[in-house]
């Protein structure tokens, strides 16, 4: 089976786009895909299911998961609701990562409807977070709902 993402009805103009495991990896153009500083990524669509944690708790275990495998710390972490310009809820997180001082700043954002569940998020070292920030509220404002089979 395929893997399926959400469309954005405003993709980051100029930004490449490449597969990164699951996910699809967004970097402004004038940069290598693992050389860029800053990075939106797109997670495929998952289907919603009774057995399927809430949307802050899987965020939750994705930075677990991060943190796991690259020996960091949670700085920070602020949750709060969301919902897009499609209409989609949802929530997003604010979280700090490094060891002692933070070495990256990234923005979660999971939405939901009855039948999936879509996930964003945005990566940047804290002094340059702000640059594209804007460009990433635009595109996971512009989250589409998956189209009813």
């Amino acid at each position: 089976m395929a893997l399926v993402y959400p469309d954005l009805s405003e993709p980051p103009v100029g930004w490449k786009v490449a597969q990164q495991g699951a996910a699809l990896r967004l970097v402004p153009g004038e940069f290598a895909v693992d050389r860029s500083p800053w990075s939106i990524f797109v997670s495929p669509l998952v289907a919603k299911t009774a057995e399927l944690p809430g949307l802050e708790q899987l965020i939750k275990m994705t930075i677990s998961a991060e943190i796991r495998v690259r020996q960091l710390q949670v700085l920070g972490y602020q949750a709060s609701s969301v919902t897009n310009d499609h209409g989609l809820a949802g929530v997003r997180c604010e979280v700090l990562l490094g060891n002692e001082t933070p070495t990256e700043q990234r923005e979660y954002v999971v939405f939901e409807d009855p039948k999936w569940v879509y996930g964003i998020h945005y990566v940047a070292s804290p002094g340059h977070f702000s640059k594209f920030v804007e460009v990433f509220w635009r595109a996971a404002a512009s989250v589409k709902p998956y189209p009813e089979s």
